[in-house]
């Protein structure tokens, strides 16, 4: 007897042909098209198969041909599980581009988060990404723009035999100058390459680097005239020391001592320099009497002060003690009166006093010069810092802030009190010595 289709046939059949279609969309939505290997034939037996019962169930709707039910229940069967490997797959697609989404999210915020600022561009040099850091240098226009338009001085990803650091200077969006550092590592990822370029600021460095420079230049500057007079006298020494007087005789030798004190001075200030930049200043504190040490500073000054035909006045009490290191407190002292001379009148004088308030001495020096303008006085006790107006004074710029390290070192404070036309005053505080009976010679 023929078999005609009823009507539960015809309900299986367009279950098939649903579950068929389903699958076939499923399929090709969990599908990883983006890599390489077989999926596209994959594809395309899986869709001629599923084409195919679709039209064996089509024709046998519309010509009434009959089907056997057990044929249908297993092609209903094998749709189904089709259908459900296609939806377990499209699950596992939507649950590793959930985590993708969440990772690319993640290291956006990892990079937005560094202190550098970071351009990401794609193989042609285009920016797709910059970080808060980057905005801040580059602003808003950071993105879209060529690499090369940001940073003049690297090469885009793509340029032959590629160097992958650069220094250079660049102008952020406040017109300020900054010396950088470029980085560059080139990813290859899925989607194609990306370039990272990672800007670092050596602004620092370079300035330190500069700073070095000068102050080479200026050491050498400032031994070339001390060494002359020390070259001339032992010239004049070998030539006519028979025919020397006794008092021509002196006159050389003082010029000779004052010239070793001087280089003696500047030696130690490159020496103490050193040792407080590098962490091994070591004190040795002691009474002292405070009187004893501006004595010993103002001998070690004297050649600057008699050049410039100038004298000290001292209001030191006597019994004035003081807990210091004599050797470093003396320095202090000198470079602070050598400060005066230079900068003070000729002819003029230096005054050095010390006031007790508390437990403390405060210890002043003041010429009676030009003064320092108030905006570049916070910047007196930096390293290698010259006055704009007085560039042209030797120095290498060590002695305020080799003053600075020294007093602090001590527990005390420094600072300056200077008026336009009037004067300069650099004060220091030192601790009282607790036993002043006790005292050390300087």
């Amino acid at each position: 007897m023929p078999y005609a289709p009823g009507p539960s046939s015809a309900i299986i059949a367009l279950a098939i042909t649903a579950t068929v279609a389903l699958g076939a969309v499923l399929l090709f939505r969990a599908l990883p098209w983006s890599r390489p290997g077989p999926w596209p034939l994959i594809w395309m037996v899986a869709w001629s198969a599923a084409t195919g019962i679709l039209l064996v169930q089509a024709d046998a709707l519309l010509s009434d041909t009959p089907i056997d039910p057990r044929v249908q229940l297993a092609l209903l069967a094998v749709a189904g599980s089709s259908a459900a490997v296609a939806l377990v797959l499209d699950s596992r697609r939507r649950v590793a581009a959930a985590g993708l989404a969440t990772a690319e999210a993640e290291q956006r915020d990892l990079i937005a988060a560094l202190p550098n600022p970071v351009l990401i561009t794609d193989a042609d040099g285009r920016v797709t990404t910059a970080n808060r850091a980057a905005l801040e240098v580059f602003g808003e226009r950071a993105a879209g723009q060529r690499i090369g338009a940001l940073l003049s001085f690297v090469a885009p990803p793509s340029a032959p035999g590629l160097v992958r650091a650069w220094r250079g200077r660049i102008t952020d969006k406040r017109g300020r100058a900054i010396d950088a550092e470029v980085q560059l590592s080139v990813v290859l990822r899925a989607g194609g390459a990306s370039a990272v370029y990672v800007v670092n600021d050596v602004s620092e460095l370079a300035t330190a680097n500069r700073l070095r420079e000068q102050l080479l230049y200026s050491v050498a500057h400032e031994l070339r005239q001390p060494l002359t007079v020390l070259d001339n006298t032992l010239d004049i020494l070998s030539r006519e020391y028979l025919t020397l007087s006794a008092h021509d005789f002196e006159q050389l030798l003082a010029s000779s001592r004052r010239t070793v004190r001087r280089l003696r001075l500047l030696m130690d200030q490159l020496l103490s320099a050193g040792t407080i930049e590098s962490g091994r200043f070591v004190l040795q504190l002691r009474p002292i009497r405070l009187r004893a040490i501006v004595e010993d500073a103002v001998d070690a000054a004297r050649p600057d002060i008699e050049g410039r035909e100038q004298y000290v006045e001292v209001e030191i009490a006597e019994d004035t003690a003081v807990m210091a290191d004599a050797r470093y407190t003396q320095q202090v002292l000198a470079n602070l009166l050598a400060n005066a001379s230079k900068y003070g009148p000729r002819t003029e004088r230096i005054d050095v006093s010390a006031v007790r308030d508390g437990r403390v001495v405060r210890v002043s020096v003041t010429d009676h010069g030009p003064g320092i303008p108030p905006d570049q006085q916070a910047d007196l006790f930096k390293r290698f810092y010259r006055l704009a107006s007085t560039s042209a004074e030797p120095g290498v710029g060590l002695g305020l802030a080799i003053a600075k390290g020294v007093v602090e070192a001590h527990g005390g404070h420094i600072g300056v009190v200077s008026e336009v036309g009037k004067g300069t005053t650099v004060w220091f505080t030192l601790r009282l010595a607790e036993a002043p009976a006790a005292l050390g010679a300087a």
